[in-house]
């Protein structure tokens, strides 16, 4: 699983770094863009772009331990490993907290930046189903018979372990949803980063229906990853209140 695309040397790019490595490239592209369109300094705007980059990484990480920590406590060294997994969730709040600090740090506007990484929350969500599917980690639970559903939703795939079954076909039906959440938000002028993460969070909580990866129930029913999506899309609605908020005109009393 994970097949090696490129190599340089002893260094190998596999499936899943590669289709994450695309979006971020296109995200660093707009960053640049969005900076000389507003005339200011490209190399603050990608250090911000960078910072959240980093903070969204370490959070996805510590968000997957968390959420795993059962198979990790009986195997703590593969805590450090480069391999491990990620959780989008942490990837979502570390991003915003660095990029946050980043700008505030680099003098850069807080809201054009994050209108600026609107763009990449789509993508990167489109080339984490294709990189899953390619290393069979966002693989869909099993459905009876193929016949049973259209072509498109199932597909004979594996699992981790290589065991192949009929399953949703969950990375391509959320790689089509990432198209479409990229298609609204390319016909809106402002919260587009909102919007984007609003919709992502969305899905993701029905999205686990047809998952094939169980998860222990911890709190009203819920999974954790369901209830990080349900923090997750309250946040998200809490930003949404305050950019209308920011954007509403203030009424100024006459002048005597």
């Amino acid at each position: 699983m994970n097949p090696v695309i490129y190599r340089i040397g002893s260094l190998e790019i596999r499936a899943f770094a590669w289709a994450l490595l695309i979006p971020l490239c296109i995200g660093a592209g707009v960053l640049a863009y969005s900076a000389r369109h507003r005339g200011e300094r490209v190399t603050r705007w990608l250090d911000a772009g960078l910072g959240a980059l980093i903070g969204g990484v370490l959070g996805a990480r510590v968000a997957y331990l968390l959420l795993e920590w059962r198979y990790y406590a009986l195997y703590p060294a593969q805590v450090w490993s480069l391999g491990g997994g990620l959780d989008w969730h942490g990837a979502a709040f570390g991003g915003w907290v660095s990029g946050w600090l980043m700008c505030r740090l680099r003098s850069v506007p807080f809201a054009p930046f994050l209108a600026a990484c609107a763009w990449s929350v789509p993508l990167l969500a489109f080339g984490i189903q294709v990189g899953c599917d390619a290393a069979a980690c966002g693989y869909g639970s099993k459905v009876r018979t193929l016949a049973d559903y259209p072509a498109l939703l199932v597909t004979e795939a594996p699992d981790v372990y290589g065991t192949l079954a009929p399953r949703w076909n969950l990375p391509l039906i959320s790689a089509l949803y990432a198209v479409l959440v990229l298609a609204v938000i390319a016909a809106m002028r402002n919260t587009r980063f909102w919007v984007a993460l609003l919709l992502l969070s969305g899905y993701s909580y029905f999205a686990n229906n047809l998952s094939g990866q169980p998860r222990a129930t911890i709190f009203a029913g819920l999974s954790a990853d369901r209830a990080l999506d349900v923090l997750i899309f309250a946040f998200v609605l809490c930003g949404l209140l305050r950019s209308f908020a920011a954007r509403r005109p203030i009424e100024r009393s006459p002048v005597p």
